[in-house]
């Protein structure tokens, strides 16, 4: 009787951990996967108490991960824009540029007034412009489908894309 009580438990657990999932895949999937938790907890409980846990970590990670995919991998999700090569290609790309900014002026130092641009500004300008083209093309692609979750992807590219440009015009102001 403990036993039931403590699989009964388990599974409310299990239950309320696949809240981490899409609404729409719970609503396919969730009451087979409680089912099947239940059984299984069931088999477990019956060799013993530590196999019982051992399996309740594992399945609760496990759950846990395939949540995450499944919210990458579902196109219309906001994980799933972010998954697009469009959407983390220029957020990728910021990021580089602000790690080249930083180990330039690291390595080399700041250029003066007098000095030509160099490479480190050729570099930062061209990223800047790949960049603004992606981004471009990730709206024009995906504002129209996904407004609401194509615009929290947007305002996630321009803060990255500000990172560098910030970077520079401090550098350009502090001379």
């Amino acid at each position: 009787m403990a036993d039931e009580q403590l699989i009964a438990r388990c599974c409310i657990l299990y239950a309320k951990l696949l809240v981490l999932y899409p609404k729409q895949f719970r609503e396919s999937f969730a009451e087979g996967m409680v089912q099947t938790f239940g059984d299984l907890c069931r088999e477990h409980a019956n060799a013993s108490a530590a196999k019982l846990f051992a399996f309740m970590v594992w399945t609760f990670a496990e759950t846990s991960t395939g949540a995450i995919k499944e919210h990458f991998m579902n196109p219309l999700s906001l994980g799933g824009l972010l998954a697009r090569p469009s959407a983390w290609l220029p957020i990728a790309l910021s990021l580089g540029c602000l790690a080249f900014l930083l180990s330039w002026v690291a390595f080399v130092g700041v250029a003066t007034e007098q000095q030509d641009e160099g490479p480190a500004a050729h570099i930062f300008q061209l990223t800047m412009v790949v960049q603004a083209l992606v981004v471009a093309f990730f709206a024009v692609r995906w504002l129209p489908r996904t407004p609401g979750r194509a615009a929290i992807v947007l305002l996630i590219q321009i803060a990255a894309a500000a990172l560098p440009v910030a970077l520079v015009w401090m550098l350009e102001h502090q001379l």
